[in-house]
């Protein structure tokens, strides 16, 4: 069995918090202009965050199991350039899987999310970040980059 299964089974509704990491990526100072002007810079990360927190329940109803695991399989099938459904399978092999499954969920009692996009620093420094991270062959910072591009600090 599994224990976080045998743990929800037995406590029922316990609290949780579950933290979803977005693009996060090193920001040195050397990407500043103004290091230039005072040598008044650091290092720093920028990142994006949500916690989640909720009470964990187990969703045993295998109907509700089914259309959780279509809505997945149609959402990212496509994004591997696959029409495969899970139609395509027997009904009698996707219903044997089925029956071994469980399904958890997170009654949402909050939602946080954080962002830290070098919004705190002058234009000419955010935008040379921008453009540092937009150039960086890590995946990671070009996403950051799109990011930090969607959310415009407040003047």
């Amino acid at each position: 069995m599994n224990p976080l299964y045998d743990f929800v089974k037995t406590k029922g509704g316990v609290e949780v918090l579950v933290v979803f990491q977005g693009p996060q990526s090193y920001i040195t100072p050397s990407w500043y202009p103004t290091k230039k002007e005072s040598g008044k810079v650091v290092p720093t990360f920028n990142y994006s965050v949500v916690h989640i927190r909720g009470r964990l329940a187990l969703q045993e109803d295998k109907t509700w199991i089914r259309l959780h695991l279509e809505k997945v399989t149609n959402w990212h099938e496509p994004r591997r350039g696959s029409d495969w459904q899970m139609s395509d399978a027997p009904k009698d092999y996707t219903d044997s899987m089925i029956s071994v499954l469980c399904g958890l969920e997170i009654k949402i009692e909050s939602m946080v999310g954080k962002l830290k996009l070098s919004q705190n620093r002058q234009e000419a420094d955010r935008l040379a970040v921008l453009d540092q991270l937009e150039k960086s062959a890590t995946e990671n910072d070009v996403q950051m980059a799109k990011l930090a591009k969607l959310i415009k600090p407040k003047k």
